[in-house]
Parts: structure tokens; C-alpha cells; sequence
């Protein structure tokens, strides 16, 4: 691997694949992980970790962002999905910190820096023109 080559890397629990993600290689076994995950959120959107020969992920150097993830109910018609997450996207934009990711309607995951208090980014939530819930 080369020092600033994109790879997948693998969250690997109790033995179990539990989901890849895209990393930059840092050097000496380090990536800077590039996506947010959708399953596990003990690694988070731009962690320093550490990985084996093999790419799984053992263990986190350090960590600047928090993984939530939020649900919304989608509409029944395409369109009206296709709206609702463009107004979901554009309420979120105000905030440049805040980093999302679509896993399918009505669920995404989202990167929110740790210098962010939880509450103030509950509160900004509550103001989104679809009703957006943290799943905790």
C-alpha cells in the first residue's frame, strides 16, 4: 500500500464482518477513515485507526467525529421522497460541520464533530422540515 492510497478496511466484531469502509493509507498500519458507517458507530467518519496485514480494523488512534443514526418516514410515492430528502439535504447543509450519508429512504447515518454539545445538535434536528429521530 502506498501513503495516500484509498482501500477498503473491515469493522470485524466478535469474529463477524460487520462492514467495510473507504480509508486513505497513512503509513505504518494507519488510515484515516473516509466514509460513515452505517452499522457500527464505535468508528466514525475521519478516525485515525490502526489495521492489520489483513485490513480489518483493530483499534481507534483517534477520533474527532460522532455517528448517529436517523430516521425519517418516507413517503409512499418516489417523488415525494425524492423531496423530502432534498429538503432533509438542504436543512442539513446550513451546517457545514455536520456530514451525512444515505443508506436508503428513511434511514441515514450522520457524522457530527465532538466539539458539537449532543444537545445543541438535538435541537437543530428538531427545526428540520421532515421529522428527523435519532435511533439510539
Amino acid at each position: 500500500m502506498k501513503i495516500g492510497e484509498e482501500i477498503k478496511v473491515h469493522i470485524v466484531q466478535n469474529g463477524k464482518g460487520r462492514e467495510s469502509l473507504w480509508a486513505e493509507y497513512l503509513g505504518d498500519n494507519k488510515v484515516k477513515i473516509l466514509n460513515i458507517p452505517f452499522v457500527v458507530n464505535t468508528i466514525n467518519l475521519y478516525d485515525i485507526v490502526e489495521i492489520n496485514d489483513e485490513k480489518k480494523i483493530t483499534g481507534v488512534i483517534s477520533s474527532t467525529m460522532k455517528t448517529y443514526y436517523i430516521k425519517w418516514e418516507p413517503s409512499l410515492l418516489a417523488e415525494e421522497i425524492k423531496f423530502q430528502w432534498k429538503q432533509i439535504c438542504e436543512y442539513l447543509n446550513k451546517n457545514d460541520k455536520i456530514h451525512k450519508e444515505s443508506a436508503y429512504a428513511g434511514f441515514f447515518s450522520i457524522a457530527v464533530p465532538n466539539k458539537i454539545r449532543k444537545q445543541r445538535f438535538f435541537d437543530f434536528l428538531q427545526k428540520s422540515p421532515v421529522k428527523l429521530t435519532i435511533m439510539e
